[in-house]
């Protein structure tokens, strides 16, 4: 990766990290996750309290369980 320019190295290298295969996919999910930010924003502002931290809860515990199967499995 030393021939990369330093930018270039490390927008690479944050792809490499999360594991989208380099450039082309860091900018195909920086795009998508800038397109669906909106929405996902306007549907959070739009719902009521006590559902939108109920499905905050639901998302963090899928998480949690998904890091502890991972960490059990190797």
């Amino acid at each position: 990766m030393s021939d990369f320019p330093p930018m270039l190295a490390l927008v690479a290298g944050i792809g490499a990290i999360a594991g989208v295969g380099g450039v082309p996919g860091v900018v195909v999910v920086m795009a998508l996750t800038m397109i669906t930010t909106s929405w996902r924003l306007r549907l959070a502002h739009a719902m009521d309290g006590k559902p939108r931290d109920r499905a905050r809860a639901v998302r963090k515990l899928v998480m949690a369980f998904n890091m502890i199967r991972k960490a059990v499995q190797g």
